[in-house]
């Protein structure tokens, strides 16, 4: 395995890194393309996301990734992306910004073609199966080096599909595709442990696994939940001619009755249903709902209530998406099959009823998949069910797609790959066999629609300007309408004969309507036989698949968990890769362990103004240092966090805190900060003072409006991921005086021995402090070398920060256990000298006399940076630019920016000598007053004409 520092970022509070999951990061590396065929909510978007996260950090290349609409707007520009940055540290690692995201629609893919990505995630994959779409064919002009197809239904009508995502990608990738995995994934002729769900194969570039056998393999931390996958229910709707109520009334009146039974039955049960149409249908069922006192939903909401998502926005899932059972939502979802059947999740639901009935079975497993959800946190339903609604004494044609769906189901999905049942039961196939002589007739109604000229021609015009007609008499148009609803991606233009072709492809779908074949029938005849009653929930919740082929061709099944699970548990291949993966997640492991112990100690350290133990670095030392000084400390807080901490454990915190410390939630919180910081001083104004080699990357006014100190420091309240609440609550709570004050120098009598006044001791507060930190020369500066001219100055702020980066590498190896103490008493008499040669002679382990050598090495590269740093004239670092408008050399009141003059930033003008004892007040002093520190460790300044300050160092 490579290596992956992102693991150590990945919070196991939010996230379970599974073994069949985590595999692909290196499936990624041998192949070109990936196809991850996995059931639907196996997590397909997480794995996604691991390989996205693990391919960035390998490559630095961009991430595009194709959604649904649904997934890619909103909040974190989608619920996709939404679940990568909330659960993954894209934002922590600083990789958001290799990730874009975009819809399937057409336009918004052609738009990026010929622009070439390392990576393209084509999400609901299938979506794309269809030839000579616009979809297709922009997609197809995309450029990437690798390519991701995720979907669990790959499979529309039969095996030939597959080759299609192969053809994708050779035109994606100009590469040369194989193609010999569509074999291997058949079931045919195979055992049970030999099929691709039972099967674990690091070298093999397509995955189908269910979410139970990922979930059973889960490794030792975790536990596993199982939910109960009960047998499809039908709701039969009996439909009166002489009732006065219209048969939409009736329906929709019958099926709330359907929903309160089941509210009986189980009181804290939810549900999904799925419409059609929205105007029609749901405000129907909105009467209902109402009739039979359902109210509607708000957050105050007590009893049974309902919402309806219309898809008038783009966010209204999203307040009820990814919640959990014990979430407040609304007893009844009532949503249309456009807007939610692919890609939400709807876990804190248990009932899908399917109001409109799809004719194909995989759009019945997409929409079963919003509810039955692999989940890390909150409480699950212990059971879900699929349930349909289907009429009796009046033509529907969701009867009709019901059964269609079954026969789909046993001629062509099952017989290609394995296959979790969500349709077939002793019922529906029961219903399915004794309806032979309506399902025919229904064919041929839809036959006879089809030599309707005229209703064709409406229903193309009316799709077209998108006012398709609401009235349920005109039975051929609504025959016809079913028909469309299986159509995908068809193109409405002005072309003369484009209703020809629209006539075609409604022909195409009757093609595949083979409802009731010799072979179908033979099948269902033989699973009624082989599932007994007494074996009902074993035909329900079952993995299928054809092992053999024969005049019935049977069907076998086989179980997620006792032999699929069981089957990779027992394999070499498998055993091995998971003892490599759990070695690799260790670390991982132990760093979340402590944590919230180490965290709470840092938070502690700022909130008492100590920066010195937050920010080490700064003052020669390392987290190491601190840690090992504070070990009783840490101790002591970690029992406040309800943790007690041994010396076993100290020393593993000791050994890998200077790797973990900038993991930690503060840590990350205040990089966040720091990206907010340098957005108040970036522009994209020319520069206008004549220095072209100016940074872009600072502010060229003149005059910033405001105190610019608070405006930078109320950026901390704005951080909302990740955010850290302590810091946040206490900033949002001060006034604009109080927020004033954090901006002053502190100052307190210094005193001799005999309580004598001979000046003043200077500090900051921890907020001055920390946005000098984020704002100083080694983040950001500009300036002029020695040997530039009047008007020509050059950037050279990468020389701070260098220095300072040479300086951790040395601190972090110097107080390393293992270097010798006096070579740790040579640091602290000779800051970043090199250790003398006596010293290292008697270092006889190799490993410690390399780590020697390399803080040798470091300290010969300091030096030439500090040689360059000797060749700087002036500098303006980014807190110098909040306050000046112009270089150090031309400082005075005249260059203090407008909002300066209003506040006290300056020191009384008289001849105390003031002290300090902290890096960051020193340092505050010294850019504000333009002054210098000299070889004693003492600050002189007149400038401002003021009387000369003495600045002494504090021992």
């Amino acid at each position: 395995m490579v290596k992956r520092t992102w693991l150590e970022f990945v919070n196991p509070e939010l996230i379970d890194l599974f073994p069949l999951q985590f595999v692909n990061c290196d499936r990624i590396q041998q192949h070109d393309v990936l196809y991850i065929f996995d059931e639907v909510g196996s997590g397909k978007t997480i794995t996604s996301g691991l390989i996205a996260l693990d391919y960035i950090e390998q490559n630095h290349k961009d991430v595009l990734i194709i959604t649904t609409k649904a997934l890619s707007e909103g909040e974190h520009q989608g619920q996709f992306l939404g679940d990568w940055y909330q659960k993954l540290p894209f934002i922590h690692m600083g990789y958001s910004h290799h990730v874009h995201i975009i819809n399937n629609n057409y336009s918004h893919i052609e738009k990026l073609a010929g622009k070439a990505f390392g990576l393209i995630i084509i999400d609901e994959a299938h979506l794309f199966l269809t030839d000579k779409t616009k979809k297709r064919i922009a997609l197809e002009k995309l450029v990437a080096e690798k390519v991701v197809f995720l979907t669990a239904t790959p499979i529309k009508s039969n095996k030939y599909d597959l080759q299609t995502y192969i053809n994708i990608a050779k035109s994606m990738t100009q590469k040369d595709i194989q193609n010999n995995w569509i074999q291997n994934i058949e079931t045919i002729g195979k055992e049970k442990n030999a099929l691709i769900c039972s099967s674990f194969d690091i070298t093999s570039p397509v995955t189908r696994y269910f979410k139970d056998t990922i979930q059973s393999l889960q490794i030792s931390e975790f536990h596993k939940t199982t939910i109960k996958r009960h047998e499809t229910i039908i709701h039969e709707v009996g439909i009166k001619y002489e009732d006065s109520k219209t048969t939409q009334q009736q329906k929709a009146e019958q099926t709330v009755e359907f929903l309160e039974s089941r509210l009986k039955e189980q009181h804290d049960a939810r549900f999904v249903i799925f419409t059609r149409f929205i105007e029609k249908e749901a405000r129907v069922l909105r009467q209902a709902l109402e009739d039979a006192n359902f109210m509607e939903f708000r957050a105050e909401t007590t009893g049974n209530s309902f919402a309806i998502v219309s898809g008038s926005n783009n966010y209204e899932l999203a307040d009820y998406s990814n919640k959990t059972k014990e979430s407040i939502l609304p007893t009844v979802l009532v949503v249309s099959y456009q807007i939610a059947e692919q890609g939400v999740n709807l876990p804190g639901y248990n009932h899908v009823i399917n109001y409109h009935i799809p004719a194909f079975p995989s759009a019945i497993e997409q929409r079963y998949g919003r509810i039955d959800r692999l989940s890390k946190s909150g409480k699950q339903y212990e059971a879900i069910y699929n349930c349909f609604i289907l009429t009796t004494n009046f033509y529907d044609s969701n009867n009709s797609n019901f059964y269609t769906a079954i026969s789909i189901s046993l001629n062509n999905l099952l017989k290609f790959i394995p296959s979790r049942n969500t349709l077939l039961s002793r019922k529906t196939l029961t219903s399915y066999l004794s309806e032979a002589s309506v399902l025919q007739k229904q064919r041929e109604l839809f036959t006879d629609a089809l030599k309707c000229q005229e209703q064709i021609a409406n229903l193309y015009f009316s799709l077209k300007t998108d006012e398709v007609t609401k009235d349920d008499s005109n039975t051929t148009y609504q025959l016809l309408f079913s028909l469309y609803e299986q159509v995908e991606d068809f193109e409405f233009n002005d072309e003369p004969h484009n209703i020809d072709r629209f006539k075609k492809a409604l022909e195409d779908v009757l093609s595949t309507f083979d409802v009731l074949s010799e072979k179908g029938t033979r099948l269902a005849e033989e699973l009624l036989k082989k599932y007994d009653v007494a074996a009902e929930t074993a035909i329900w919740d079952n993995i299928f698949y054809r092992s053999t082929i024969d005049l019935h061709e049977n069907l076998s099944d086989l179980n997620a968990i006792k032999e699929a699970a069981a089957f990779i548990r027992e394999s070499d291949a498998y055993a091995e890769y998971r003892n490599r993966f759990e070695r690799e997640l260790a670390p991982n492991y132990r760093f979340n362990q402590y944590k919230k112990a180490l965290d709470y100690f840092f938070y502690k350290q700022f909130d008492n103004n100590q920066l010195s133990y937050v920010f080490p670095v700064a003052v020669n030392q390392s987290y190491q240092k601190v840690v090992f000084d504070c070990q009783e400390i840490i101790k002591e807080l970690a029992v406040k966090m309800g943790q007690k901490l041994t010396e076993a454990d100290m020393q593993i915190i000791l050994t890998s805190i200077n790797r973990w410390a900038p993991k930690l939630p503060l840590f990350v919180f205040f990089r966040e900060f720091e990206r907010l910081v340098g957005n108040i001083s970036r522009t994209n104004e020319e520069i206008l003072r004549g220095h072209d080699d100016i940074s872009n990357r600072l502010c060229t006014r003149k005059n910033y409006t405001g105190n610019v100190f608070i405006k930078a420091i109320c950026q901390l309240h704005n951080i909302q991921t990740p955010a850290y609440p302590a810091i946040q609550n206490e900033v949002r709570g001060m006034s604009y005086e109080e927020l004033t004050k954090q901006f002053i120098l502190i100052k307190s009598n210094h005193v001799d021995k005999s309580n004598n006044i001979f000046g003043a001791v200077i500090t900051t507060s921890k907020y001055f402090k920390l946005l000098y930190h984020f704002s100083r020369k080694e983040v950001c500066s500009f300036g002029k070398r020695m040997d530039s001219g009047r008007n020509n100055g050059s950037v050279y702020h990468s020389i701070f920060a260098n220095i300072e980066n040479i300086k951790t590498q040395m601190v972090n190896i110097i107080y390393q256990s293992s270097i010798p103490e006096e070579m740790k008493v040579h640091f602290k008499k000779n800051y970043y000298k090199e250790i003398p040669k006596e010293m290292i002679e008697q270092v006889s382990e190799s490993s410690l006399l390399d780590e020697v050598n390399e803080y040798n090495r470091l300290s010969r590269n300091l030096i030439d940076f500090d040689n360059q740093q000797s060749t700087i004239r002036n500098y303006m670092s980014m807190f110098m630019h909040f306050v000046f408008s112009e270089y150090p050399n031309h400082r005075n009141k005249h260059a203090q920016r407008y909002w300066v003059n209003k506040y006290d930033m300056k020191l009384p003008p008289n001849n105390y000598h003031y002290y300090s004892k902290d890096y960051w007040t020193i340092h505050i002093i010294g850019e504000l007053f333009g002054v210098k520190l000299n070889s004693d460790h003492v600050v002189h300044s007149s400038v401002q004409k003021i009387d000369t300050v003495t600045l002494k160092i504090l021992d």
